[in-house]
């Protein structure tokens, strides 16, 4: 991930307090300016001001650019800590750097910064909602301190930005059908990509929007999603072909692999071949109920599922894979685990906002 980051700056002296901010009324300077001992890379210390107010009576102090109210860290040695840990350090190696430059911190200390500015992010990112018209969801794996947990993404695919991420499981059909129609609600969604796994397919029905098939997940010979068989075409016909040639079946093997060139021809080859090589195993019929499936009824099943999906496939979801990996496979590579299914979100909120703003990222909003 390439960012261009502009790290918050602190300010030596307070800036002149001219309205109230209780009641709208009129300030003057009160007490004397004090200044107050700072943790920063370049400053000790800063001015602070009093001021109180003609009106409601009350005093007020000020605190200069850069420095968050009650801390005595700037927000640029915190942005520091996050932008370590973002980048692939551990809480405790990235607290030993910010020692070596200010003489304190610890990994908590880090910890906490990260996990407030990813609960800022979150409050960013959902105010900045707008219309998304076409959705990419996919699901991923994501591990935990002793357990794992499964995460969904949603992303903008035109504007390859994240939309919303969920901590679920993809074989929870309820809460992904719940998921996508908040988002369509929402964001006026028009079209839905994903792959063919079944709780998907069940989450767009009754909504208002195309649901099409990712094209390489179709086509490709080693991706496949798991649940239901819902595999790869390609995948699935290599598989029941190399049983028909141990079967000795030549015919159905040929068969086969005149199915796998025409997935892989997609969107070129025509419907109707597929429809051709189907009619061969139309004979095959579903066992009885207990019984052991016929193999010719497994190759129908395949040929039958191409046909019916035939006109649904593509785009790709692609973007929403290059997103995952970016927001949190990669980094999640190098770390032993989150510790909390919450933390899962602050991180990919974090990361999704230093990713929409990677041209000129001010970090400044996460501090207040």
């Amino acid at each position: 991930m390439l960012l261009e980051l502009k790290i918050p700056a602190l300010q030596v002296a307070t800036p002149r307090l001219r309205r109230c901010p209780r009641c709208e009324g009129i300030t003057h300077g009160h007490g004397r300016n004090r200044h107050r001992q700072v943790v920063d890379i370049r400053l000790s210390e800063v001015e602070q001001r009093r001021f109180k107010c003609v009106r409601c009576r009350k005093t007020f102090q000020t605190r200069p650019e850069g420095l968050a109210r009650g801390a005595q860290r700037s927000d640029r040695v915190r942005a520091l800590g996050i932008i370590l840990y973002v980048l692939g350090l551990s809480y405790g190696k990235a607290a030993r750097v910010i020692r070596a430059l200010v003489q304190m911190g610890s990994s908590s200390t880090v910890y906490r910064d990260v996990q407030r500015a990813g609960a800022k992010a979150l409050e960013l990112h959902q105010r900045a909602r707008g219309k998304v018209r076409v959705l990419g969801i996919d699901g991923t794996g994501q591990k935990m301190k002793g357990w794992n947990e499964g995460v969904v993404f949603a992303v903008d695919k035109e504007g390859q930005l994240l939309v919303r991420v969920e901590v679920m499981e993809e074989v929870n059909e309820r809460g992904i059908k719940r998921f996508l129609k908040e988002l369509c609600r929402e964001y006026g969604v028009k079209v839905v990509i994903s792959d063919e796994h079944r709780s998907y397919q069940a989450g767009v029905k009754g909504l208002d929007v195309e649901h099409r098939l990712c094209e390489a997940h179709w086509k490709s010979p080693t991706l496949h999603s798991f649940g239901d068989g819902a595999r790869s075409k390609v995948r699935r016909g290599k598989a029941l072909a190399e049983r028909a040639r141990k079967r000795r079946w030549k015919r159905q093997a040929v068969d086969l692999e005149e199915l796998q060139r025409l997935v892989k021809r997609w969107p070129e080859a025509e419907e109707a071949e597929v429809r051709d090589l189907w009619k061969k195993f139309v004979k095959y019929r579903a066992p009885s109920p207990g019984k052991r499936w016929f193999f010719g009824y497994e190759i129908r099943l395949l040929m039958q599922d191409v046909l019916e999906n035939w006109n649904r496939v593509g785009p790709t979801n692609n973007t929403t894979e290059r997103l995952i990996g970016l927001l949190i496979k990669i980094r999640s590579g190098l770390m032993r685990g989150f510790q909390k299914s919450e933390n899962i979100k602050r991180f990919v909120y974090l990361t999704g906002f230093l990713w929409a703003n990677r041209k000129a990222c001010d970090l400044a909003p996460l501090f207040n």
